[in-house]
Formats: C-alpha cells, structure tokens, sequence
C-alpha cells in the first residue's frame, strides 16, 4: 500500500508538472493562450506533492513544508525555468544533507538528522527569490517597455544569483566538512574545528563554485526547454548561456565567501567542553572559537544570498544576459 501510494504521489507530481511545461511551451511558442487558472493548479499540486514528500522523508518539518508548498506554488508558477531552478536546489541540497550523517552528528552539537528544515529555513533560502520570481513574470514587468524589460533582466538576475548563493553555501557547508584536515578561518587564518562558523576548506570551495555552476546549469537549460521547438535546442549553450553559467559558478563562490565573513564575526562558534563539538549557542560549558552572539545561521544565510542576489541582479540587468 505504501509503495502504491508513493507511485501514486510520483505520478501526480510528473502530470502536473508536464501540465506546467506544456502551457509555457505552448505560450512561448504562441500556439496557444496561457490559462492562468489551470498554471496555478498545477504548480500548487507539483509543490503539494513536493511538500508532502519533502514531510515524509524527514527533509521538511510540518512548518517547513507549509512554507514550501507556498514557496513552490508560487515559484513554480512563475515559469519553468524558476520551477526547476528550484527543484534543483531543494532535491540536491536535500541529498547532500544526508551524506555521511554519522560524521557529522559527531562534529556538530545542533546536527539534525536529514537536515530538517522549519519555515524559517524554507523561507529564509525560498522566500525572497519566489518574489523576484512572481514580479519579473508579471505581465507589467514582462511588457515591451525598455524600463521594464532593463527591470525583468535585474529580478530575474537576482533570482538567479540567490538560489547560486543558497546552492554554493549549501554544497560548502555539506561536503567542506567531510575534509579529512581542519579547516581555516576564514578572518583569522587560522586551524579551527570543523563545524566552526566562517571556516574554509579547500574541498568546500570547490563545492561552493559546483554549487553555482550546477543552478546555472539548470536555469539556462529551464529556460530552453521552455522555449525550444525541437529537442536539438535544449543543449544549445553559445554566448550568453555560457557567461550566465559561469557568473553562477562565481556567485557560488562569492555567496559562501560573504557567509564565511559574516559566520565568523556576528555569528557564535564555540566547542562545547563536554560533548567535544562545535555549537552556535554561547554558554556554560562552551568555550568560544569565534564570532559573538549577533545573529543565528538562518540570518547569516538570508543577508549573504541578499547580497549576492543584488550584485547578480545588477550584472544580468547590465549586460542582459538572463
């Protein structure tokens, strides 16, 4: 009965989704008028299904995924090409969250197993971008108008550069502390422990620009199936693709670094004396390693991809290249 409902719930998801990529090919194309009611069902089904399974596995507390099947309902709503971006992050990042859990429930005191993320963490990473998203498809923005298409190319941009961020921090976080050394502080130079806020790995820098490049990736290729006429198209990156993608692995990067500099200095890390591994929460017991007690990781997360998200949003709209 499980594995029937499971089936069930997969085949649901892929309908409405292919429901979604139909009506914005269809549009594109222009054989066909957009029905604005029948893309919000859909997209509300895709992220139902998504919030539900995100539940189930243990990815999403009940909160978490409330805000994901709003996250997702509007996002998805908003065109194919913010939809998959999206799907990408949040199916990727989940994956890496759950490799070699055992290591890292022995390095971190605040590890939770499968990542569980509550609204605050859904919204903190989805809810800026799915506004970008919403306003840069509106019909005003998505007029004829200089202004408004010079506004399109900076929300779009910005969009863009957010998930980059999320994605590079994410990937960072997730692999750089698998790193066999300890890692360095990044304001300090410094050995630390893994676990310490604003520390740096070789190994999750890299992770950090794979991050990028792959919601890059996914973001140009979203972008061609929805508007390609035949399938030879769909892997046809020339010009502005390819600089996209590689801003995307650069936006990757420069999001983990802004997350390093402010995981170090407004956010705490200490070890806790007892248990031997690293904490965010100052107090008896912990000795600090670095940072004072300003803002937690969620913030830390929510300023970097905001920051990112702006200088992005400002080279796309320069250069016009999303």
């Amino acid at each position: 009965a499980a594995k029937a409902a499971r089936l069930m719930l997969n085949l649901i998801t892929a309908s409405a989704f292919i429901v979604l990529v139909s009506l914005e090919r269809a549009a594109n194309l222009g054989s066909a008028s957009p029905s604005g009611e029948l893309r919000l069902l859909a997209s509300f089904t895709v992220a139902l299904m998504i919030g539900l399974r995100g539940k189930k596995k243990g990815s999403l507390s009940t909160s978490g995924a409330i805000a994901a099947v709003f996250v997702g309902t509007f996002t998805f709503n908003a065109g194919v090409e913010y939809a998959i971006t999206l799907l990408f992050f949040f199916i990727a990042s989940s994956a890496l969250t759950k490799l070699r859990q055992d290591l890292k429930s022995q390095v971190e005191k605040e590890f939770k197993k499968d990542g569980q993320r509550d609204w605050i963490q859904v919204l903190a990473n989805g809810g800026i971008p799915t506004l970008f998203a919403m306003f840069a498809s509106a019909p005003p923005i998505a007029a004829s108008h200089p202004f408004a298409q010079q506004l399109a190319f900076l929300l779009r941009g910005a969009f863009l550069g957010y998930y980059c961020c999320c994605c590079g921090d994410t990937w960072s976080s997730e692999i750089g502390v698998l790193s066999r050394g300890d890692p360095i502080l990044i304001t300090k130079l410094r050995r630390v422990r893994r676990g310490t806020n604003g520390a740096v790995s070789l190994l999750g820098i890299l992770a950090s620009i794979a991050g990028g490049l792959s919601v890059g990736v996914a973001f140009v290729l979203a972008g061609n199936l929805a508007a390609l006429s035949s399938i030879h198209q769909l892997f046809d990156l020339q010009g502005k693709a390819i600089r996209v993608v590689l801003c995307s692995g650069l936006a990757g990067l420069a999001g983990s670094f802004i997350d390093s500099v402010l995981g170090a200095t407004v956010q705490f890390s200490g070890v806790d004396r007892e248990t031997l591994k690293t904490t965010n929460k100052p107090g008896k017991g912990v000795t600090r390693i670095a940072g004072v007690n300003l803002i937690n990781n969620d913030a830390v997360n929510f300023l970097s991809a905001a920051i990112t998200s702006v200088g992005m949003g400002w080279l796309m709209a320069k250069y016009k290249w999303v």
